[in-house]
């Protein structure tokens, strides 16, 4: 048939001198295979209202339209069925839109597309499946879009050696899997809902692509991103919510350094989970009333910078460490992040290795039930400018490690204000209204130019120590000595206080 009527076309262009389309309209009267059988490239297939309980194939075409009259309309039904519904294969150019594909049985995909390009599937229900929803491998230019996918037995839509992939404005929904990308490049999922999944979106080794503005919801875990091959993807001003009901995380990283701006999530168990070596770059993201930690990196570090962390059951922001053998980074940078009214600690590291740095400035750390601050066993930590207050516990512990402390203010914690350790550089902070003792724990340190006020015990407390230089400091109003010690090596200068214990010498 396509050869006769590409011979006819010729004949007629050859007369008239002009050229004239070869489309043409299919209308559907026996089966949709024999319809698509009789088409040529570039025709219209058109199936009328009706269930059809067939599997179709379309091979070898360059641009073919499949159209239906309307989801639940025209129903393409794989009931005992023993194949793919829809097999889309060798093709360039196919549209499949404004209809049902659905009971795909005996672990078969509903629709499966395979070494193909231009593919396009709209306006569609997909619903039922036994495996797969949407299933595309070896294939460019896949969009998915204004569908629903429903009820698939192993994963709404999946992505497998995909390049220029699109999944826009759909709902995949209660299946096994959401969306699943792998080993892919260049995908765009977009403005999708996401729920009731046990995987909401799995991005594995696939790079370069973009997460943006889907609500995920309810599902076991949120977004999944791992594999090694796993750079450049960015996830943005996506809804990732309600995993508490089913499942312990948001997001979790399992490896390699994607970013994520500008997301919200909340209600889940743990907000952010990331673990093996993995450095994620946390911008501009709400993470909130999370039932376990807002942000948990095991064996991880990032980059959190003006993130808005509050009210997690746990802790704000958690390090832990134990092997630094696959960390891009030793460094956890944390610069103008909100961590208020958590549960636990706002900022909690601990490193079982002593090698990692962290580096925090300009945070805003308040109102958390545990410490402030508390860094353990690290090789150092930098603290700047930062505003942390109103803890129960103190405001910056760093359990005898070196620090350098510069220009935080640290006021109204129940424990000290701050505690460091050895050879540490002390400077220019205002610690007031404490509840213990203003600065203490240091030895061999540098303490200057501080303010220390209106604490409950000691302002400056040299005892756990000696070999300290304490110059140029104001100490008014502690409650049992402003400058306190118990040595004599230690060194007091040009300091401005009330009271001080015996082994001060000012």
């Amino acid at each position: 048939m396509r050869s006769r009527k590409i011979l006819f076309l010729t004949v007629l262009m050859l007369l008239a001198g002009t050229y004239i389309s070869g489309a043409a309209t299919i209308m559907v009267t026996t089966t949709i295979q024999d319809a698509i059988d009789n088409a040529d490239d570039g025709d219209v297939v058109k199936i009328p209202a009706g269930t059809y309980n067939e599997a179709i194939v379309i091979n070898d075409f360059s641009k073919l339209t499949i159209t239906g009259v309307g989801q639940g309309v025209t129903i393409i039904d794989g009931t005992g069925l023993t194949t793919d519904l829809v097999t889309i294969t060798n093709s360039d150019r196919v549209t499949v839109q404004n209809l049902t594909v659905a009971n795909a049985d005996n672990s078969k995909d509903n629709i499966r597309i395979d070494n193909a390009a231009k593919v396009t599937i709209t306006k569609c229900t997909v619903e039922n499946g036994d495996n797969n929803g949407i299933y595309a491998s070896n294939a460019a230019k896949v969009v998915v879009k204004n569908c629903l996918i429903d009820n698939s037995g192993f994963f709404g839509v999946i992505l497998q050696n995909v390049y220029n992939g699109s999944i826009l404005s759909s709902s995949i929904v209660s299946s096994l899997g959401g969306i699943l990308s792998s080993f892919s490049k260049n995908i765009y999922i977009v403005g999708n809902t996401v729920d009731n999944n046990t995987m909401g979106i799995d991005m594995e080794s696939t790079h370069n692509s973009l997460v943006k503005k889907n609500i995920i919801s309810k599902n076991d875990t949120g977004i999944f991103h791992a594999g090694l091959g796993a750079f450049g993807n960015v996830y943005s001003n996506n809804v990732i919510k309600e995993g508490a009901i089913y499942g312990p995380y948001g997001v979790n990283v399992l490896s390699g350094s994607p970013t994520f701006i500008k997301n919200l999530i909340f209600d889940n168990q743990t907000g952010f989970y990331s673990n093996i070596g993995s450095y994620s770059t946390i911008i501009k993201n709400t993470i909130s009333n999370n039932s376990s930690d807002g942000f948990y990196l095991e064996d991880s570090s990032g980059y959190l910078v003006n993130n808005n962390i509050t009210g997690n059951t746990q802790r704000g922001v958690r390090q832990s460490i134990t092997t630094t053998e696959y960390l891009p980074s030793r460094t956890m940078i944390l610069t103008g992040n909100k961590i208020t009214d958590n549960g636990n600690w706002g900022v909690t590291s601990r490193d079982n290795t002593g090698k990692t740095l962290l580096e925090a400035e300009k945070n805003y750390v308040v109102g958390n039930q545990g410490y402030g601050i508390e860094y353990d066993s690290v090789q150092g930590a930098i603290l700047d400018k930062n505003t942390i207050g109103i803890t129960n516990g103190h405001g910056i512990e760093l359990y005898n490690h070196t620090g350098t402390l510069t220009k935080n203010l640290v006021y109204a914690n129940i424990g000290r204000g701050i505690h460091t350790g050895s050879y540490s550089l002390i400077s220019g902070n205002n610690v007031h209204d404490n509840d213990d003792s203003g600065i203490s724990g240091f030895s061999g340190s540098y303490v200057f130019k501080n303010t220390v006020l209106s604490n409950g015990s000691y302002g400056i407390d040299a005892s756990n120590g000696n070999n300290s230089l304490i110059e140029n400091n104001k100490a008014y109003g502690n409650t049992t000595f402003d400058l306190y010690d118990t040595v004599a090596n230690d060194h007091w200068m040009n300091n401005k206080f009330g009271t001080a214990s015996p082994f001060v010498n000012p």
